[in-house]
């Protein structure tokens, strides 16, 4: 089944999509700008090292200029060469606190800056564990850093040298605290209960719902939805925006697949784990789903739920970044959730059917049944009355009478067992030998010449078509005789253009009044109902009912 809607960006995405990579980038930069300026105009005896040092962060100014670049124009390059960027940066710290000797000196302010930066980098990039574990290693840094200054013969003041390897401890604790909320971030709820009453039925709803929430969170133009339930041999495929359904049903991929940054022109992509590390992959098997949307560049959510699993891929974002696949991890818990609900209320209305169905059920056993029962038995005891002479006109009367309504008991009955299985019994029949079978009935019943086209081959259909078929009948004859005043009705039935067509003409009186006629509501809202047509021609003297229905009701 597929899907469409359009984008929707109602979602206040600008408050939950972050660029960490490029702000660090940006802050790497201004502290190269400043460090700079700071050297050059700080007076002789603020720095030991004189003006060189000046020239180090000179160096390290253009470096952080070309990674802000590529920060802003690549996610890949900027998270390749983050390793690289860290230990340049931890580097220029180590040799700036040596060559301005800021350990022991008032420029110690300046390096904490620097300090702090490190370690939002090292905690923005890599898991909590190995981000504490480079701020230990810089805290060293900077123990190295002073046993270097003291071994070069500048006095050192240990208790204010120790007060600031542990302040330099405590910041790390609070950074990392402070930031460990990055990967989880606060995402508003997707409520499938928002919908309205009248779509509970439409398997369109909700994945449309799912499409403009995450597509309003990303800033996406366009998106991609598949979803299995666990009892589905195949996804269900929905596109929004600037995506189209794909022409085949992609698979879905693997349990174990992971959220994915993804630029298939280059071959690149960069994935979330489970253990929450970035993992950069060249030249991966890229899911079906991604190879099947319209654009080379996106985020692909794998989705996985208490009743069935699935993928979503959004395409059209701008900046994307490695932040991405962190609310990616957190889209994908929430838009599950969702479809788990979904599945449950499902359930829960079934359910409620099903008991309904069975309610109704006994209903009609209790009374129409019944009923049905009773005027037969009380013709029969007329019958009797009148004599054992079946040739009498009042005695033949009753028996035609008797006669349909033991027909209109099996056709109750039918419905009966229809509603307590919930469904029309599987397999296919022949509809011309069914049709004719009914008419034959309905022609003794209403005392009208009924017709069916004779049939050149058998046309065998589902049984729910036979059946729908049979209402459709039933209640066109019924009208034709009690507002048509109709003698004769014919019947034709013909498979045409992969659809079955049904015609019902009669010659009674027509419909009143000058065209367009309106359509019978209950015949119109059956043929609606199944995906098929209803067309009217009428005039004095002749109408005709001309029904189109899909020959598979599935």
């Amino acid at each position: 089944m597929t899907g469409a809607t359009s984008p929707h960006h109602g979602m206040g995405a600008a408050g939950v999509r972050s660029r960490s990579g490029l702000f660090l980038a940006t802050i790497r930069a201004l502290i190269a700008c400043l460090f700079t300026l700071w050297l050059w105009i700080a007076p002789p005896h603020a720095v030991l090292g004189g003006t060189q040092p000046a020239f180090l962060f000179e160096g390290y100014l253009v470096f952080a200029l070309v990674m802000l670049a590529i920060a802003w124009r690549s996610w890949w390059f900027e998270f390749r060469l983050g390793g690289l960027a860290f230990f340049i940066d931890a580097l220029t710290m180590l040799i700036g606190l040596a060559a301005t000797e800021a350990v022991t000196f008032d420029f110690f302010s300046a390096f904490l800056t620097f300090y702090a930066f490190l370690t939002l980098t090292s905690l923005a990039r890599w898991s909590r564990r190995n981000a504490m574990l480079a701020a230990v290693g810089l805290a060293l840094c900077f123990l190295v850093a002073g046993l270097a200054v003291d071994w070069a013969g500048v006095p050192i003041d240990t208790t204010k040298f120790l007060r600031r390897l542990s302040t330099l401890g405590v910041l790390s604790l609070l950074l990392a605290w402070f930031v460990q909320g990055r990967q989880r971030p606060a995402l508003p709820r997707l409520d499938p209960a928002d919908s309205l009453p009248g779509d509970a039925g439409d398997d369109a709803v909700l994945p449309a719902q799912v499409l403009a929430y995450a597509m309003g969170l990303c800033q996406a133009q366009g998106g991609l939805l598949a979803w299995a339930a666990t009892a589905e041999p195949h996804p269900r495929v929905h596109a929004a925006g600037s995506a189209a359904r794909p022409a085949a049903i992609p698979p879905l991929p693997p349990p174990q697949a992971t959220p994915m940054l993804f630029d298939r022109t280059r071959g690149r992509a960069l994935c979330l784990t489970a253990s929450g590390r970035l993992v950069a992959r060249s030249h991966p098997e890229w899911p079906a789903l991604v190879m099947a949307g319209p654009e080379d560049e996106g985020l692909s959510i794998p989705l996985s739920g208490r009743t069935g699993r699935g993928q979503l891929v959004l395409y059209g974002m701008p900046g994307l970044n490695a932040d991405d696949l962190f609310l990616a991890q957190a889209l994908a818990r929430e838009v599950a959730a969702a479809l788990d609900d979904e599945e449950a209320r499902a359930l829960a209305r079934e359910v409620a059917m099903a008991r309904l169905r069975g309610q109704i059920a006994t209903d009609l056993h209790d009374s129409v049944v019944q009923t049905l029962a009773g005027a037969r038995f009380r013709l029969e005891a007329l019958r009797l009355e009148q004599g054992e002479n079946p040739a009498t006109p009042a005695s033949h009367a009753i028996a035609e009478i008797c006669e349909s309504v033991a027909g209109e008991q099996d056709h109750v009955r039918a419905i009966i067992a229809q509603l307590r299985h919930g469904q029309i019994l599987p397999g296919q029949r022949d509809i011309h030998a069914e049709i004719a079978a009914l008419a034959r009935q309905l022609a003794r019943h209403w005392h009208v010449a009924i017709s069916p086209t004779p049939a050149p081959a058998p046309l065998p259909v589902s049984t729910a078509l036979v059946y729908e078929c049979q209402h459709l009948v039933r209640e066109s004859v019924a009208n034709a005789v009690r507002h048509g005043q109709a003698r004769m009705i014919t019947i034709d039935l013909a498979e045409r253009d992969g659809a079955l067509c049904l015609a019902i003409g009669d010659d009674g009186q027509g419909f009143a009044g000058p065209p367009p006629h309106a359509l019978p509501a209950s015949l119109a809202t059956r043929a609606a109902a199944l995906g098929g047509s209803f067309a009217l021609e009428t005039r004095a003297g002749h109408t005709c009912l001309l029904f189109t229905l899909p020959l598979d009701l599935s």
